[in-house]
C-alpha cells in the first residue's frame, strides 16, 4: 500500500512537473499598462492631459493589441504613434502610425491590433527591452503632448501553475501522512 501510495505521488508530481517545465520555457504572451502624462515628453510638456494604455503581446505570433484612452489635451488630436527605439527620457522616430486614430479630439477611446512579423527582429526585440513609447500628438505639441513607454510584463499564468503543483503535491503528502498515521494508530489499537 505504502509503495502504491509513493508511486502515485512521484507520477503526479512528475506530470506536474513536465507541465509547469514546459510552459515556464515558453514565455510568449505578455501585457502591459502605461500612463501617458506630458511630462514623459521629451522635453517634458505643461499638459493636463492624460492617457492610459494596455494591451497584450505574443512573440510566437508576433500580435500586439493596444487600448488607449486619453482626455485633457491642451487641443485637438493631430497623429499618435509607437515610436522606437529608445528608453525614457529619449526621442526616437515613428514606428507604427495609429491607423484611424480619433483626429481632432482633445479626449477620446482607441483600439487596434499590429501584426509586427515585417519588423525587423531588433525592433521587436526593442518592444521586449521596454525601449518602445506610445506618444499622442495634438496641434498645439506637434512633437507630442501625453507620451508612456512600454514595459512588457510576462503573464504570470507559469507561475500560478508552479504555485498550484507544489500545493497539490503538499496536499497529497498531507493526506499520505493522515493515512499512514491512521494506520498505525489502528494497528497499536488492535495489539
Amino acid at each position: 500500500m505504502r509503495h502504491l501510495l509513493r508511486v502515485s505521488l512521484l507520477v503526479f508530481a512528475s506530470i506536474v512537473l513536465c507541465l509547469t517545465s514546459t510552459t515556464l520555457a515558453k514565455a510568449d504572451s505578455f501585457i502591459y499598462t502605461a500612463n501617458l502624462t506630458g511630462g514623459q515628453e521629451v522635453p517634458p510638456v505643461a499638459s493636463p492631459g492624460i492617457g492610459t494604455a494596455f494591451g497584450t503581446y505574443d512573440n510566437v505570433t508576433n500580435v500586439l493589441t493596444l487600448n488607449v484612452s486619453f482626455s485633457g489635451l491642451v487641443s485637438p488630436t493631430a497623429a499618435a504613434h509607437f515610436h522606437c527605439c529608445a528608453p525614457p527620457g529619449v526621442n526616437a522616430p515613428v514606428l507604427i502610425g495609429f491607423e484611424e486614430f480619433p483626429p481632432n479630439v482633445t479626449s477620446g477611446a482607441y483600439a487596434n491590433s499590429y501584426n509586427l512579423t515585417s519588423l525587423l527582429p531588433a525592433q521587436r526585440d526593442a518592444l521586449l527591452s521596454g525601449l518602445w513609447y506610445i506618444n499622442i500628438h495634438s496641434i498645439q505639441f506637434p512633437g507630442g503632448e501625453i507620451r508612456a513607454q512600454i514595459n512588457l510584463q510576462p503573464v504570470p499564468e507559469p507561475a500560478t501553475m508552479l504555485l498550484l503543483g507544489a500545493g497539490l503535491a503538499g496536499v497529497a503528502a498531507r493526506v499520505g501522512r493522515r493515512r499512514r498515521a491512521s494506520q498505525e494508530t489502528i494497528k497499536a489499537h488492535d495489539a
